[in-house]
């Protein structure tokens, strides 16, 4: 429930909102990928990328195929993204 309506915050433009449910559902199941990502998308919309990569690095560490809405392959994108952002293009690069 607090991830869903982290996602719906997020969907609406209401990024601190958003950010506090992503982690209360991130503590609530320690380590939840889905919320680690959803935090991560998060802080890449309100230009946060330092915070972004920590997210993606941990969702990705973390990341269980049978426990998670996204794919691995997404994730890594996404992870990439952030490094661009950050102008870390060795990192960017897939």
């Amino acid at each position: 429930m607090l991830y869903n309506y982290a996602c719906a915050n997020e969907k609406s433009g209401n990024y601190n909102t958003a950010l506090t449910f992503f982690q209360f559902a991130s503590k609530l199941k320690l380590n939840w990928t889905d919320a680690l990502f959803g935090e991560a998308v998060t802080h890449f919309k309100i230009k946060n990328y330092g915070e972004a990569e920590r997210c993606i690095l941990k969702a990705l560490k973390s990341y269980k195929g049978t426990d998670a809405l996204e794919n691995f392959e997404v994730m890594q994108y996404f992870k990439a993204m952030v490094y661009k952002k950050l102008k870390d293009y060795p990192k960017a690069k897939r």
